[in-house]
């Protein structure tokens, strides 16, 4: 027969096992939880990197050059009356560039119409001429003014063309042209760069 001793023996022994058996269970449901929180958070980062790759993938990378015949320098004559540009524009990305604008931009006068083309395909390349006597532009495009915090003073204008990728993503290559050392009255090619257009920079 138990004692009352006994008895406080064997519930404290229950006791003991009862709360090991509930912080086993929580430690078990914790150890559960963080590994579905982990499982989350790399599917989620491996989202986000398939995502990542996807649009890197569809997006067009325009390589702008002037083309010349003998030396590659062309007239730009006064400010406000640059010369014919023939400019060969390659899309060396992977991605189509999809509704193509160039334009002969100058930072002090106004914007100057060049042409466009509706599609570029990865490695394709588009031909043209950009001149400064194609006036016309009634409205400035959005995009054109930017390019006064991009292009380094010193350079008079620059070729630029703004296209999208097939995520309707916005985009402008541009080409800075810079004086001659020798005969200002003409340039040559300079820098050139990439950048993307967000919403806020329409």
């Amino acid at each position: 027969m138990m004692t009352p001793s006994d008895y406080i023996i064997v519930q404290t022994i229950l006791m003991i096992i009862l709360v090991s058996a509930t912080i086993f269970y929580a430690y078990q449901a914790k150890k559960a939880s963080d590994s579905a929180k982990t499982s989350a958070e790399a599917s989620a980062k491996m989202a986000e990197e398939m995502r990542e790759q996807r649009l890197s993938e569809a997006q067009p990378y325009l390589v702008l050059r002037l083309r010349g015949e003998e030396h590659d320098t062309f007239n730009w004559s006064e400010p406000s009356s640059p010369q014919n540009f023939p400019v060969t524009i390659l899309n060396a990305g992977q991605g189509p560039a999809i509704n193509l604008y160039a334009a002969l931009w100058h930072r002090h006068k106004t914007y100057f119409v060049a042409d466009t083309k509706g599609y570029l395909t990865p490695r394709e390349e588009w031909q043209t001429y950009i001149s400064g006597f194609n006036l016309g532009i009634e409205e400035e495009k959005g995009w054109l003014p930017e390019l006064r915090e991009l292009v380094n003073p010193d350079y008079p204008g620059a070729i630029s063309v703004e296209y999208q990728d097939v995520y309707k993503r916005r985009w402008v290559s541009y080409l800075c042209l810079e004086r001659h050392p020798e005969m200002p009255q003409f340039v040559v090619e300079a820098e050139q760069n990439i950048v993307e257009l967000k919403k806020d920079d329409s």
